[in-house]
């Protein structure tokens, strides 16, 4: 095989990766995941991070939206919201569980790991027709990258670290929270009533159910 037909056949296999990659990449750009959370994007005048992300399972009807951003605003939901208002015909309105799980700054580095989640489906499994059911890790967030939330009705309270009671106070920036679910730091009476009167403080007439889920 001569010199020349060795370059083409080399050319003709980069091409050919070079236009699998061009095909995937329009594919993924133009899947309804991708436009929802795109409008998202574009109302919000957000630039989208490397590490966000889409994870999808068709099988259960799921999609989880990976969102790295240092003030997590409820805005972008809603915006994603009105996207899904304006295309009614979307599968994504076909008792679709959606997820966006916002990463944030902690200790001065990015984590991988969630600070808040916003979702349309409650802890029975329920698809609620707006994302009003949100998880809120005490320990990970700090008043200087939350922002007001006001659309959880639900919320899921994780307090499974040491000492993370102390960041109870960033319940203050939550409004309208019918529901409290706790995972408490461990199982004490003394501990549990000092939460509940704190929460009910907060959330005066709120429902309040606790889910050890730790050693006593």
């Amino acid at each position: 095989m001569g010199k020349k037909t060795v370059t083409y056949v080399l050319a003709s296999v980069f091409m050919l990766m070079m236009l699998i990659q061009l095909i995937a990449y329009v594919a993924k750009n133009n899947s309804e995941y991708y436009r929802a959370v795109k409008y998202a994007y574009d109302k919000c005048h957000w630039s989208q991070n490397k590490d966000d992300k889409i994870i999808k399972n068709e099988e259960k009807k799921e999609v989880t939206y990976k969102i790295v951003k240092d003030n997590p605003v409820e805005y972008f939901v809603n915006a994603y919201k009105e996207y899904l208002d304006m295309h009614p015909e979307s599968f994504l309105n076909d008792g679709y569980a959606i997820q966006f799980d916002f990463c944030d700054w902690f200790d001065g580095h990015r984590v991988n790991e969630t600070t808040l989640s916003l979702s349309n489906k409650d802890v029975n499994g329920n698809i609620h027709k707006e994302f009003d059911v949100g998880k809120f890790y005490c320990d990970r967030y700090s008043s200087y990258s939350i922002c007001k939330i006001t659309c959880v009705k639900e919320l899921y309270l994780d307090l499974y670290y040491p000492h993370a009671d102390e960041y109870l106070g960033l319940l203050n920036y939550f409004t309208g929270v019918e529901k409290v679910i706790v995972e408490p730091e461990y199982n004490d009476p003394e501990y549990i009533n000092r939460i509940t009167e704190y929460i009910e403080e907060i959330f005066p007439g709120c429902t309040i159910d606790f889910v050890i889920v730790g050693n006593d």
